[in-house]
């Protein structure tokens, strides 16, 4: 006996259901009924998707990209972002290519998958990258930048140190002066 219940119709609708499921897992919407009337739908516009009864509209779309923030390709593409700031970080990290510092190899690590990594997963990638896996490139970058820091501090200490001589020359003059004032006010006593 066949199953009266059937699947979302095309690639969109799944996606759509994905999106919701994920907004809904990000917290940025309660539930599916909320997400429907937040798009000016109706209420089981969700289940009817899943059931096959409808497919979503050009307009639900629109309307789910400006109010959530949502990449627009998502829909159409297995390989694109959910959120338009993933998408809008993976362009930059494109435009960057090989000026970046972290490297072709390590961009991945970073901006891989539905999102960027986060809590321990993150330490863990940023300690394979700091004490293992750093590109040479970026090794001599970074002794370049500690050396040009060495010699800055040098310089702001030389520079500190005659303010600092200044100063007690200064402050050594005051004294004089304050002195010189005080013996003549009790000589005018």
């Amino acid at each position: 006996m066949p199953s009266s219940r059937k699947e979302p119709v095309t690639e969109v609708d799944r996606r759509f259901i994905k999106m919701v499921d994920i907004l809904i897992n990000d917290k940025k919407v309660k539930n599916q009924s909320q997400f429907g009337y937040s798009i000016n739908a109706y209420a089981t516009l969700l289940p009817d998707i899943r059931r096959g009864k409808r497919s979503v509209t050009i307009q639900q779309l629109l309307d789910t990209v400006n109010l959530y923030g949502i990449n627009g390709n998502f829909f159409f593409s297995d390989n694109e972002p959910l959120y338009k700031e993933e998408a809008q970080r993976q362009v930059d990290i494109k435009k960057a290519g090989d000026n970046s510092i972290i490297g072709e190899k390590n961009k991945k690590i970073f901006h891989g998958g539905n999102g960027g990594i986060n809590g321990l997963k993150y330490v863990e990638y940023a300690d394979k990258l700091i004490y293992e896996e750093l590109p040479e490139e970026c090794r001599t970058k970074c002794k370049d930048v500690n050396r040009m820091l060495c010699e800055g501090v040098k310089v702001l200490y030389r520079h500190s140190k005659k303010l600092e001589d200044q100063i007690h020359k200064k402050n050594e003059q005051l004294l004089q002066i304050k002195d010189k004032y005080i013996n003549l006010l009790e000589k005018n006593k």
